[in-house]
């Protein structure tokens, strides 16, 4: 991590996190939250501009692996990889004309289906901190075999099966609470572990990256991408063999660790955090349609199945 000093921004400090061995910027409120993003990207305009990405954990090592390229071991298996991804764009290039009446080039559309599941070169970020944090207090869980199909629940360490809570009540009825804290926890109310945290990745896209910003690339039909705030980014080639770096953790100039039970009280639980609005359905979210429809065909016609597929991303239970 890049040595900042934030000691100026309140209800923030610089802590050694245990079970991950990094140097993290821990925010106790939502506005040391906004001020440590706000102060890295001031910081370091002249490098690069900074995006985010939510984690529910730190990989290995503090690694940042694209999907495509985890577990390769050497650049023969990257350029079998990358041949892979060639087949796929040019199956989907013939399959879903609205790529070529709107001259949308390879790299938006091997972009594009990162963003909806496939395995690819590209790492999803944005450029909202608020998002981010959605999906580090989330995680993904797949509902069939062929992994093809998952919903977003709540990193919940459980559900309460109820707690009752003595309160007393004041002439007008009005509760009072025996020391400021008391709360009546419902059944079924999701419980957070106290030691369990969130984690935001600060990415600074400079020189030795490349951004694709979905939102600027793709017709508005894709409407995820705006619902998410939402870019893709990777490493530039390198010159000699043409293949780009297999880890994009140099990327990495911070990161923010928030306790979960802390970040789901911020994020609260409107219409604006709700699964639904992050992942619109099909219906909604015309380009996403487009692509589950030609998905089959383009598996078919390309030959490649081991590259993920457009993910059925359902409202779970």
């Amino acid at each position: 991590m890049t040595n900042f000093n934030i000691q100026s921004i309140r209800h923030s400090h610089v802590v050694f996190d245990d079970r991950y061995k990094i140097q993290c910027f821990h925010a106790n409120d939502p506005y040391a939250m906004v001020q440590i993003t706000g102060y890295l990207k001031s910081e370091l305009k002249n490098k690069g501009r900074v995006y985010f990405r939510g984690q529910r954990k730190i990989y290995g090592n503090n690694l940042l692996i694209p999907s495509a390229y985890r577990n390769l071991k050497t650049n023969g298996a990257m350029h079998k990889v990358n041949e892979r991804l060639k087949n796929i764009v040019s199956a989907y290039r013939a399959q879903c004309s609205i790529f070529s009446k709107r001259k949308i080039n390879d790299e938006t559309i091997e972009a594009v289906l990162q963003h909806y599941g496939y395995n690819t070169s590209w790492i999803d970020i944005v450029d909202n901190a608020w998002v981010a944090l959605w999906f580090a207090c989330h995680r993904y869980v797949i509902d069939n075999s062929l992994k093809s199909i998952g919903h977003w629940v709540l990193r919940a360490a459980g559900k309460s099966e109820g707690k009752v809570v003595l309160y007393k009540r004041d002439k007008e009825g009005a509760i009072l609470s025996r020391n400021g804290t008391d709360i009546m926890m419902c059944a079924n109310d999701p419980i957070f572990d106290e030691n369990e945290y969130a984690y935001i990745y600060l990415i600074c896209v400079d020189e030795n990256y490349e951004e694709n910003d979905l939102r600027l690339n793709l017709p508005s039909v894709f409407i995820r991408p705006h619902m998410q705030h939402g870019l893709v980014f990777r490493s530039s080639r390198n010159k000699d063999d043409g293949l780009r770096k297999r880890d994009y953790s140099s990327s990495i100039v911070g990161v923010i660790r928030i306790y979960i039970k802390d970040a789901i009280k911020w994020l609260g639980n409107g219409d604006l955090t709700n699964k639904d609005h992050l992942f619109p359905p099909p219906f909604y979210d015309s380009g996403y349609n487009i692509l589950l429809d030609s998905d089959q065909k383009v598996q078919d016609e390309s030959g490649v199945k081991s590259m993920g597929s457009i993910q059925i991303v359902t409202s779970g239970p």
